[in-house]
């Protein structure tokens, strides 16, 4: 096995010896939030909380999804609590701005751009509000499911049905159409760059969307090339060429470790131009 992935291997162990220490700060985060949401927006009741996302429910009944993921940025790199008070207060701000979009009827000319798909597991849906309603595609070799949403600043809004016939799409033509806006973001001169050098490269753009992204690398693979994929979370993509006579439970380690809650596939993922396989 390449040097590159002992160390990989390693990196894996240490970061698990870590996270009980990084689930407890946001733990403290998620609590200071909640309690500031709850001044700031007495109209929002939190139903449920996760360590990524808190479902509410509005006064009028209506319920929705807050991802925490840029909260949890944000008051990283606060220096004090009145920082973090700020923190929490633009995120609410773009939360309320993002309700008001919802609002109004969707269209391809006002939100087509902000369309966006995201990987999620098959007990995704049934834990949001609307999951009966929710548009989806399976992707069963990795036994995973695509969702859709309409990405905001700080929070996504998914999609249900009545969206889709807003926008006057299928649910077909929606996913082309997500595809296309990822594919505009997607670094392919990365791909090219670590399939050449032999390397491993972990994706990172940081927008919710980075597991996502596994769905594009087929396309930016030459014929009879194979890749090596984790995603172990949504927000995580590590990828590389296999070497030959690969030992894939060497890569457990680092599949079995995500960086956030969001867990995905805790298995490594063999990719060539035709497709995935779950090894």
């Amino acid at each position: 096995m390449p040097g590159w992935a002992w160390a990989i291997v390693v990196v894996a162990t240490i970061a698990a010896l870590l996270i009980a220490n990084w689930w407890n700060w946001r733990r403290g985060v998620r609590k200071r939030f909640t309690a500031h949401l709850r001044e700031a927006r007495p109209d929002i009741h939190v139903v449920r909380a996760t360590s990524g996302m808190l479902i509410t429910r509005r006064e009028d009944g209506t319920e929705g999804v807050m991802y925490l993921h840029r909260v949890y940025d944000g008051a990283a790199h606060a220096q004090t609590p009145e920082e973090e008070r700020q923190v929490f207060g633009r995120f609410v701000a773009a939360v309320t701005e993002q309700e008001r979009d919802m609002l109004q009827p969707l269209s391809l000319e006002a939100h087509g751009e902000r369309l966006r798909p995201m990987l999620a597991a098959p007990e995704k849906r049934a834990q949001l509000p609307v999951g009966a309603d929710l548009p989806h595609t399976p992707v069963e070799s990795l036994g995973l499911e695509i969702l859709y949403v309409l990405d905001g600043e700080n929070s996504v809004s998914y999609l249900t049905m009545a969206n889709v016939e807003e926008l006057g799409l299928t649910v077909e033509r929606l996913h082309e159409r997500c595809l296309a806006n990822l594919r505009a973001t997607f670094p392919v001169r990365t791909v090219r760059d670590t399939m050449r050098q032999n390397a491993l490269a972990m994706l990172k753009v940081a927008d919710g969307y980075d597991a996502t992204r596994l769905l594009l690398l087929p396309e930016y693979l030459e014929p009879g090339e194979v890749a090596m994929a984790m995603i172990p979370d949504r927000d995580t993509l590590a990828f590389g060429p296999a070497p030959e006579n690969i030992d894939w439970r060497r890569f457990d380690p680092l599949a079995r470790a995500p960086g956030g809650p969001h867990v995905l596939l805790r298995k490594p993922v063999r990719v060539t131009r035709e497709g995935f396989q779950v090894m």
